[in-house]
């Protein structure tokens, strides 16, 4: 007798009484009229590994059955600005027949800042629309749109098949509040009888000053510039280090070289250099010329041309060891570290307590893990229910996979695999008192040879990837499913509906816990497990998942391989190595359009997806991007490949960014996006800072580093995929043997609440910490200072009587909370060429405040603090407490609050 079973997801199980036998398998599928019957004769099929016996069958010709058609909607860039077009795709879809009508237009235009009006005409489509045949049953359209105002246009879709099949109306939004592109501006022509040299009048840092970690350095000249200084930096030298006992470099770092737009400002950014040093930076006239061609003399008394001569320091690093023995990844979260140990006795899940004033990390806790830890991902700020009845938690959760790789043989032949597991723990208390309990726990894959080796959180899933030598397939667990189903009695898990219950989140923030919302149930009798919701399945090619990433879309990198043909088997064609975006269920963009192949010999590593601004020439978009890290290829150059993947079935490859291997210091590993819109890349040895903005420039010349390299934190990088970073500047390694706490320098940056409906007050949420977390939640970094309007004229209003909030910045600090509970910080206003301002008298606000002693911690202790408004002692009072003017205008005032968060 032979039995034989299946389950919703494909899977099968059969099992025959005796290895010796012939059998035919018989294989269908419900919604295909393929039909498949494999004749197998045990000894002889190689497919039949210690009795267990592997086997994929794959379906091609569908049922012909009428279905409504699929819809895929995507538009670019993500935020356009009023005045720029936008483009929306709509690719559409049907299993039968010819290619489904599509048909889009304006549905409604409404305003997205309060008490700005906006009308129909206010949004417009331009030119008629674009229409691609693609594959059989296939269709692609295209609108370009544009606003003249910051409105939303919601787009109305309807889209039918030729045979009665039809989806909704699909209402589909488009903010057009992105960033105008800059304006260009025209350098007025130099004199022809000039013969003066230009100078430097000022530089930032200071002669003798510390460096910033971006490695910085920003020199003023009294005039214009030649431009030729962006390819010509032979007169741009950078020496040392001089102090004795700083670390020794091989090579000078090279620089990124940057000119303003009125050509008064030169930016050079030198990224590696070594900590705690004193470097010195020299120009000369070989490339600092003015406009006439007149060389740099920065003493015009001496008879020769004389060169510009500067000192800075880096600054040190600030770490202390870390008692790890074979770590593989670790994660910070508050005062919590948490590790994965690999020990001769067993796996474990730490818990370290973090006391950063004394440079230490005290073991709290040891949990034993059931094979091999391989990822773990930290759940911070989620509610959830353990039971249907229970209360709200809002524990810190940690979930780790990982699992044996290795089969066992029994006595009575059968196989052993003792699997690949998902485990989700629960920490409660702090410091010593810190207790772990675990939650869930599951076996996500039986299958021999299979690995699941990276595992992210985003609400309300988790997401895992299983690396196998047949499949590979990222799955996604509803986390909070996943807990009421692990802890719930015999007689709850009784009541569980046949077919589970989705849940209902009402306000989209992933938990399924406020008014309205309704707690998703298992399935009686779950495929796998409780929990898991679907999976992602990769088919058609021999190639092999490498990495994933998930941020509103699955982006995953592949290796070479070979094609399949319908029925699985490899041919010999070959595939190239790719990055791909693969559809979820219910997404109907085609998989293999939504692929970005490389050439042949590349090497893709980790991917990275995320939402940034991008500069293509004098345009600047929204753009969804996929970030690949390229291993060396027949070049020997490591490489980010920046791949726009707004529009799915039309990705861009954007550029590919070099990264010389005197910065790098092993390989390029996983990113890390920071509070403040930056990017934290991984290498082995060191983590280097990127910025979206410039990842679109191409053709850096060689001998010069590229513009999105923005910054450098030594000694603070890893290979494993799990890195510990903080946005407050607290990082750790536990890669091995080395383990390490990490501090960096202390980030300062404007930000503004651009939603508020008045001035944001800080001291009012000195512990109000649902207020806090709701404010910083609103909260957006600017890369300028606009100035505010003084006066009212006419029709024109005020910004700060009444105050609006779009006038009004304040200043973020990050540092850790053991920095202390009190702050000193000086605010100076300067002028166009850096020099202080003075103050202007009675009835203007002071140009320059210190505060000792007065920016009071709203907590104390080791968690990231947020200090209250600034309550500065001045010589002037003023009821807003408004510190100082930022910029040039001597006639605009741009006030700053004191908003602090360490």
């Amino acid at each position: 007798m032979v039995y034989a079973t299946s389950d919703a997801t494909g899977d099968y199980l059969m099992v025959a009484p005796s290895v010796t036998q012939f059998y035919v398998i018989t294989a269908t599928h419900p919604s295909f009229s393929d039909r498949y019957a494999l004749p197998i004769l045990g000894l002889l099929d190689f497919n039949l590994i210690g009795g267990v016996y592997c086997r994929n069958f794959y379906f091609t010709e569908p049922t012909q059955i009428a279905s409504p058609p699929t819809v895929h909607v995507a538009h670019s860039p993500l935020w356009p600005a009023p005045g720029q077009e936008c483009r929306l795709q709509v690719t559409a879809s049907t299993s039968q027949g010819d290619a489904p009508t599509v048909r889009a237009w304006i549905d409604s235009v409404t305003p997205l800042a309060a008490g700005v009006p906006a009308e129909f005409d206010d949004a417009m489509m331009v030119g008629a629309p674009v229409e691609e045949a693609l594959a059989s049953g296939r269709k692609r359209t295209t609108y370009v749109l544009s606003a003249t105002n910051s409105v939303r246009v919601s787009m109305r879709i309807v889209v039918a098949s030729q045979h009665g099949g039809s989806v909704p109306a699909i209402y589909y939004p488009i903010d057009f509040a992105g960033q105008a592109p800059p304006l260009a501006t025209n350098i007025p022509p130099s004199l022809t009888n000039d013969t003066r040299s230009p100078c430097v009048t000022f530089t930032a840092p200071t002669d003798g000053v510390f460096v910033g970690q971006s490695g910085q350095l920003v020199i003023e000249f009294n005039e214009p510039i030649n431009r030729a200084v962006l390819s010509n930096i032979a007169g741009i030298t950078l020496s040392g280090p001089f102090n004795a006992g700083a670390t020794a470099t091989t090579a000078q770092p090279r620089p990124a070289v940057e000119l303003s737009e009125d050509q008064h400002r030169l930016m050079l950014r030198y990224i590696g250099m070594a900590p705690d040093a004193e470097y010195g930076l020299a120009l000369s006239g070989q490339s600092i010329q003015d406009l006439s061609g007149n060389p740099l003399d920065q003493d015009p008394r001496t008879p020769e041309p004389d060169a510009f001569v500067m000192h800075f320091r880096t600054p040190p690093v600030l770490s202390a060891p870390l008692p790890v023995e074979n770590a593989r990844g670790c994660a910070i979260s508050a005062d919590r570290l948490y590790t994965l140990e690999m020990l001769s006795a067993g796996s474990y899940l730490d818990v370290y307590h973090l006391e950063l004033s004394g440079q230490a990390a005290t073991r709290v806790a040891r949990v034993p893990l059931l094979g091999f830890p391989r990822d773990l991902a930290v759940i911070s700020g989620y509610n959830y229910r353990i039971s249907q009845t229970g209360t709200v938690c809002s524990n810190e959760l940690v979930a780790v996979v990982g699992g044996d790789l290795a089969s066992m043989l029994e006595a009575d032949g059968s196989v052993r695999v003792p699997g690949q597991y998902l485990c989700v723990f629960e920490l409660s208390g702090s410091g010593a008192s810190t207790s772990v309990r675990q939650l869930a726990a599951a076996k996500v894959s039986y299958r021999v040879g299979s690995a699941v080796t990276k595992v992210r959180w985003s609400a309300p899933y988790l997401l895992y990837q299983e690396f196998g030598a047949d499949i590979h397939l990222i799955g996604f667990v509803n986390l909070q499913e996943m807990i009421i189903g692990f802890n719930a009695s015999k007689a709850e898990t009784a009541a569980f509906p046949e077919t589970g219950r989705p849940g209902k989140d009402s306000n989209n923030d992933g938990d399924y816990v406020d008014e309205g919302d309704i707690l998703p149930l298992p399935e009686l009798r779950p495929a796998e497990f409780y929990g898991k919701a679907f999976n992602a399945v990769f088919s058609g090619t021999t190639q092999k998942v490498l990495d994933f990433d998930y941020h509103g879309r699955l982006c995953v990198t592949l290796s070479g391989g070979f094609e399949r043909d319908p029925k699985g088997n490899p041919t010999s064609t070959p595939v190239r190595p790719a990055y791909r975006t693969m559809p979820l269920p219910g997404e109907g963009f085609d998989p293999k359009a939504a692929t970005i192949n490389f050439a042949p010999g590349t090497n893709p590593r980790r991917v990275f997806s995320t939402v940034g601004l991008v500069q293509t020439g004098q345009t600047v978009e929204s753009l969804h991007l996929a970030l690949v890290t390229l291993a060396p290829d027949a070049d020997g150059i490591q490489k980010l490949a920046v791949i726009d993947i707004t529009l799915p079935e039309s990705p861009r490859l954007l550029n590919k960014i070099p990264f010389p291997e005197d910065i790098i210091g092993g390989q390029l590993g996983s990113v890390v996006h920071r509070s403040d819109g930056m990017l934290e890349l991984n290498t082995s040895q060191h983590i280097l800072l990127l910025d979206t903005l410039a990842m679109g420039q191409t053709n850096t010349p060689p001998d010069k580093l590229h513009p999105a390299i923005v910054g450098f934190i030594p000694a603070a990088g890893a290979a494993t995929r799990s890195v510990a970073r903080t946005d407050y500047g607290l990082g750790a390694v536990a890669e091995g043997g080395r383990g390490a706490l990490i501090v960096s320098t202390p980030t300062l940056q404007f930000v503004q609440f651009p939603e508020a409906s008045a001035l944001v007050s800080p001291s009012e949420s000195v512990g109000q910490t649902e207020m806090l977390g709701a404010l910083m939640e609103k909260l957006r970094p600017v890369a300028t200072v606009t100035p505010a309007r003084l006066w009212t004229n006419q029709i024109a209003q005020s910004d700060l009587v009444p105050p609006n909030p779009r006038a009004h910045y304040y200043v973020l600090l990050s540092l850790p909370g053991a920095a202390g509970p009190q702050l000193e910080l000086t605010f100076e206003s300067l002028n166009w060429v850096g020099q202080p301002l003075p103050n202007k008298g009675a009835g203007f606000a002071n140009d320059r405040r210190t505060a000792p002693g007065r920016h009071q911690a709203m907590d104390c202790g080791w968690p990231p603090k947020r200090l209250q408004r600034c309550d500065f002692n001045c010589d002037v009072p003023h009821r807003r407490q408004r510190k100082h003017r930022a910029g040039r205008s001597t006639r605009r005032r741009r006030d700053l609050h004191g908003f602090l968060r360490v």
